[in-house]
C-alpha cells in the first residue's frame, strides 16, 4: 500500500521521531502516550506503543526489532526503491510473517533533501531524515527528535549498549556476515565518520527547509534546530 492516504492525517500534531542514540534510554515511552510517535528502526523495541515503524534499511529484517513488529500493532513505513523482502532467501523464511498486510506501507525514495507533501521520501544519510519527511507528510509540527544524539555516550552509540535497557541484535548469529562494517571509534573520540555524516545531512536539510519547525530533545551535536528538554516540549505543546 503506498502512503498518500497518510498525507495530512495529524494535521497541526506533535510528532515524536525516536532514533536509536544513547540519549534514548532516558525516556519512559509513557510521556509521548498523548502524541503522535514515529519509531526509526530499532527504536520500536525502547517504545512498543508507537504510532509508526519507520525504515529505509532492509538490512532490518535480519534484527530482532522487525521479528518483534508481528506482535505490535503500529503501521509500517518502509521508505526504499529496493524492498524489504530482498533478504528473504538470506534469512529463509518470509520477512513478513505474522504483518497484516494492510499495515505495510510503502513509500518510495527521491534524491535531495527537499521536504514536501509528495509521497516520495527524502534520501539522507540515515532513516531518520526520510522519518522527519514523513512527519511533516502527516501534516504534524512541530516535529521532535529524541534519540537523535549525534554522538557517543559514555563511549556508547546506541541506547540499547547501555545495562537494564531492552537489547536489540541480529536474530541468528549467521547473519553477522550480511552486516555492513561498523564504524569504529577512536579513543577519546565524540563521534565517528559516520556521525559526522549524518550532521552534515542535517544542516543540509535545515537549510533546505527553513519553514518546517524541527525540535531537539536529543540534547546532543544537532545545534543547527531549537533545542528543547523534553519535559518543556511536553508542557509547552500540550
Amino acid at each position: 500500500m503506498a502512503v498518500d492516504h497518510f498525507i495530512d492525517k495529524h494535521k497541526g500534531q506533535v510528532c515524536f521521531v525516536l532514533g536509536t542514540g544513547p540519549s534514548l534510554k532516558d525516556l519512559s515511552s509513557y510521556l509521548l502516550r498523548d502524541h503522535i510517535v514515529i519509531a526509526v528502526n530499532g527504536a520500536i523495541i525502547k517504545a512498543p506503543k508507537s504510532d509508526y515503524y519507520f525504515s529505509c534499511d532492509y538490512g532490518m529484517v535480519l534484527w530482532r526489532s522487525w521479528w518483534e513488529l508481528k506482535f505490535l500493532e503500529c503501521d509500517l513505513i518502509l521508505a526504499s526503491n529496493t524492498g524489504f523482502g530482498a533478504f528473504q532467501n538470506k534469512v529463509e523464511r518470509e520477512v513478513f510473517e505474522g504483518i497484516e498486510n494492510d499495515r505495510i506501507n510503502y513509500a518510495p525514495r527521491k534524491k535531495g533533501l527537499k521536504i514536501d507533501k509528495n509521497p516520495e521520501m527524502l534520501s539522507g544519510s540515515s532513516s531518520v531524515h526520510s522519518a522527519v519527511h514523513f512527519a511533516h507528510l502527516l501534516g504534524c509540527s512541530p516535529i521532535v527528535l529524541l534519540g537523535c544524539d549525534c554522538r557517543y555516550g559514555e563511549g556508547k552509540k546506541h541506547y540499547w549498549d547501555f545495562p537494564d535497557q531492552p537489547k536489540e541484535g541480529l536474530v541468528k548469529p549467521e547473519y553477522e556476515q550480511y552486516r555492513r562494517p561498523l564504524a569504529v571509534e577512536e579513543p577519546g573520540a565524540k563521534m565517528d565518520g559516520e556521525l559526522h555524516h549524518h550532521i552534515k545531512i542535517w544542516l543540509q536539510l535545515k537549510n533546505q527547509n527553513p519553514r518546517i519547525e524541527i525540535i531537539d530533545s536529543s540534547g546532543g551535536n544537532l545545534t543547527m534546530f531549537p533545542q528543547m528538554p523534553l519535559k518543556e516540549v511536553l508542557e509547552n505543546y500540550e
